[in-house]
């Protein structure tokens, strides 16, 4: 990558990060764009802590001086604010998670990289009416140049993440939306990994022992597959949550929607092992799930225990804990379970996207076909 000219000023001999008519140093992009990027997680952690109160402001403002001073632009440049104020509005208006705002912002970062890599953007006070005057052309500019080294799924929400930012900034009616017609990249169906009902049952085999590891990780893995959750629903649920006499446990899924999901007696008694047999401090007393710490498992943490656990089994597939909720609805689905509740318990919105996570093998669909067509 090009490193922009460095030019010292005549008058005082100090370099000059931001020279009057010549493009934001590349150094200085990438430095601003790290903060952009940590900000908005700033703002999502903050804005989701009880005891925050205002406080979660006080902290993205302090991000945001450094990300302005990173980036050496002038005192009351506008960008980083309204940027500040559109990563709000996803987290708490849209509903968005961390995971899905950091994302988006992160697309952004590197979008204003590239306008002023190219010139379409200059000067120490950039503001988002700069950024949609820009207009179509340099959107298309932009993911012309990431083509060769992305995915279309990526450029696709590359692209979703340049439209909601317009959408927002155009809302009021006095910004046009440059976004408004491009269509997004057609992104190829893809089948998710998926184990085998025999694959499940030796993962959770090398879950075997009365330790604190082997306890957490057998009840971790029997939640998700039993449960179908995504690996943030499981991490995030607390004791309260889970109804041993129902058979059910209240989880928060994406938007904050929340749903009851029923849970198999073996999670629920791998949960009740658990939760007697953890030897170690809590200091998170109400995370069902905590880490050497005690405090709340991470997503990612979960995702490491599984990768460990399949390397204990001897399994070679390579999956992750979202896989786990991938079997839940193709082994569901194969065993006569209708499509509309395996999309009430996955929490999803729209049936077509349930659709996507149950794959059936050709042996079920001939056993299938034979049972069911009438000239078989």
């Amino acid at each position: 990558m090009n490193v922009a000219h460095q030019d010292v000023a005549p008058a005082t001999g100090k370099f000059d990060p931001f020279p009057a008519e010549k493009p934001l140093p590349v150094t200085n992009a990438l430095s601003a764009h790290r903060s952009i990027v940590t900000m908005s997680a700033v703002v999502v952690e903050q804005a989701d802590s009880s005891r925050s109160g205002t406080g979660w402001e006080t902290t993205a403002h302090r991000r945001l001086e450094q990300a302005r001073e990173a980036a050496g632009l002038a005192s009351d440049a506008p960008l980083l604010g309204e940027l500040l104020g559109f990563a709000r509005y996803l987290h708490v208006e849209r509903g968005h998670s961390a995971n899905t705002v950091r994302a988006y912002m992160g697309d952004i970062g590197r979008y204003v990289i590239f306008l002023y890599e190219r010139g379409f953007m200059q000067g120490r006070s950039p503001d988002c009416n700069e950024l949609v005057a820009t207009g179509s052309g340099a959107v298309k500019s932009w993911l012309a140049s990431r083509l060769p080294d992305c995915r279309r799924s990526t450029l696709a929400r590359n692209l979703s993440s340049l439209r909601t930012l317009f959408r927002f900034l155009s809302r009021d009616g006095l910004l046009a939306d440059p976004g408004e017609g491009m269509k997004s990249p057609r992104v190829p169906a893809v089948l998710p990994p998926c184990l085998s009902v025999e694959d499940v049952d030796t993962l959770l085999e090398s879950t075997a022992g009365s330790d604190d590891g082997s306890l957490r990780d057998r009840a971790l893995l029997e939640v998700i597959y039993s449960c179908g959750l995504r690996a943030s629903e499981c991490v995030g649920m607390d004791w309260t949550d889970v109804n041993q006499e129902l058979g059910v446990v209240r989880v928060m899924g994406k938007g904050n929607k929340e749903r009851i999901v029923p849970v198999g007696s073996r999670a629920l008694d791998a949960l009740a092992h658990y939760r007697h047999g953890w030897t170690r401090k809590r200091s998170d007393v109400d995370a069902v799930f905590v880490n050497w710490s005690g405090s709340r498992l991470s997503s990612r943490s979960a995702g490491r225990v599984l990768d460990r656990r399949l390397l204990e089994s001897g399994l070679s597939a390579r999956v992750g804990p979202h896989s786990l909720r991938h079997s839940f609805a193709t082994h569901l689905l194969e065993s006569g379970a209708d499509l509309r509740s395996i999309q009430e318990m996955l929490g999803h919105a729209s049936l077509s996207t349930t659709q996507k996570y149950t794959h059936l093998d050709m042996k079920h669909l001939s056993e299938v076909y034979d049972r069911a067509h009438p000239r078989a």
